[in-house]
């Protein structure tokens, strides 16, 4: 799974580059944390793959990389540079480099889980699914920052995956990072209202459930974090049909209000 290392850096580096929709999505110290978070996964995902070794490596790479994307953006005139967003970058990088590997697998581990949803007794892909999209729905985060999200969330959700896997056996149902990612996917870009997060909550575990093509096809795939995909595939197929509703239907008029007087009327 060590090739997930170098799809989280390209992530990593296009999102230094391209126009960035941190500062108007949420508060000023949201553009910090994605600079924190960004470069503490980097340096984790680099000491997961190798092991725990070439700690000091790691930490050159992710300062260089830091100060690097920083100085490019100066030239970029729809990106601000900035020292404190590298200070930020390297800060993260330094927290994950003095964790040690016994920490760094346990965080893996549950991850997976969601440290404790995956426990509950009853329906935890369920619990999940309605978690992540209660906290996309009441964070202060706009589409497009959901959207930078849920990238090295993806990378996360398989490499911690296929970590319980080989710790649990195939499929264990307490392993839900994957209904997370579908779940998230599948409000990706949409306008945050009630209705279309309650819909996008009916509609994914639906479809994850039922299992249409090609999220059936996808279940039965045998690849390392094959789990993962049928999510996404749900997740994804949720996204195209509530955008169709959202696009040629009064959806997104619809308040929380109205469908509580509809169902009571019922």
């Amino acid at each position: 799974m060590g090739f997930l290392l170098w799809i989280y850096l390209g992530i990593l580096v296009i999102l230094s580059f391209v126009p960035s929709p941190v500062a108007e999505g949420g508060p000023y110290w949201t553009d910090k944390a994605f600079h924190f978070a960004g470069y503490f996964f980097l340096v984790y995902f680099f000491l997961i793959a190798t092991g725990g070794k070439g700690r000091p490596f790691a930490w050159v790479l992710a300062a260089a990389i830091a100060f690097l994307t920083e100085s490019v953006q100066d030239l970029m005139p729809w990106r601000q540079a900035s020292l404190l967003d590298a200070f930020w970058g390297i800060a993260g990088a330094s927290v994950a480099v003095f964790l040690p590997q016994r920490t760094n697998l346990w965080l893996l581990r549950n991850f997976s889980t969601m440290f404790f949803v995956g426990y509950m007794p009853k329906a935890p892909a369920t619990w999940a699914s309605g978690f992540v999209l209660l906290a996309l729905f009441f964070a202060p985060l706009s589409p497009p920052i959901i959207f930078m999200l849920l990238l090295p969330l993806a990378v996360m959700a398989f490499w911690s995956a296929h970590h319980a896997e080989s710790l649990w056996g195939p499929d264990p149902k307490r392993v839900v990072i994957d209904e997370a990612l579908g779940a998230g996917l599948s409000v990706m870009f949409l306008p945050k209202t009630s209705i279309v997060y309650i819909l996008a909550f009916l509609l994914f575990r639906a479809f994850d459930i039922l299992k249409p093509p090609p999220v059936r096809q996808l279940d039965r795939m045998e690849i390392p974090g094959a789990i993962v995909l049928d999510d996404v595939a749900a997740g994804l197929m949720t996204n195209l049909v509530l955008w169709a509703l959202v696009l040629f239907t009064s959806l997104e008029e619809i308040g929380l209000r109205q469908v509580m007087e509809f169902i009571l009327a019922r």
